[in-house]
């Protein structure tokens, strides 16, 4: 079966580069003092107010009874801040599973030429590097004045990783199957 090679230059250094970008982006948000961070999330938090996941209807309870094993809102806080709330998980989910689909492409485009049996540990890798990160942010973030580190956080960053490394794959075998498609079928 033929693949599609992962190692070309210009995979490598377009997951390098979103890699870090990625990393410095992070970096960046993680240094705002508290109130510009909520800010900066104040959009997303507006959608989400929105849907009516915040308020106490019943679809947006059970909707809640969904998500609080991984976004956990203070139920005493009036429907725009729990809205916050959810919208700052959710941005970490999303810019972590970013970060979760770039370490993994990266390692495959950097790494994918050694042992086919050493393949296996790119998803393991991801993961570990991903939620590495995330940790070193939670830890940064106790040095900005107004900001915290919450483990929930981690979690969370490491969930998001986790779908990233998840999409990644599928994205990998997608196009390794339209290559397959595409090449011509030899008879003998």
């Amino acid at each position: 079966m033929r693949t599609v090679n992962w190692q070309k230059p210009w995979i490598k250094y377009t997951s390098l580069f979103f890699v870090l970008l990625i990393m410095i982006v992070l970096f960046i948000f993680s240094n705002q003092a508290h109130e510009v961070s909520e800010q900066s999330s104040e959009p997303l938090a507006k959608v989400v107010e929105k849907t009516g996941v915040a308020d106490d209807s019943k679809p947006a309870t059970v909707i809640k009874k969904i998500i609080s094993p991984i976004i956990h809102t203070d139920g005493y806080l009036p429907p725009e801040q729990q809205a916050q709330q959810i919208a700052r998980k959710l941005g970490h989910i999303l810019i972590f599973a970013a970060l979760g689909f770039w370490l993994r492409i990266g390692l495959e485009s950097w790494f994918g030429d050694r042992k086919p049996e050493k393949k296996k540990h790119f998803f393991a890798w991801a993961l570990l590097l991903g939620t590495a990160y995330g940790a070193f942010d939670e830890i940064h973030q106790l040095m900005v004045p107004g900001r915290s580190a919450e483990i929930h956080d981690v979690i969370v960053d490491a969930l998001g990783v986790l779908l990233g490394i998840a999409v990644a794959a599928g994205f990998k075998r997608i196009l390794e199957k339209r290559n397959e498609k595409d090449r011509p079928s030899v008879s003998v």
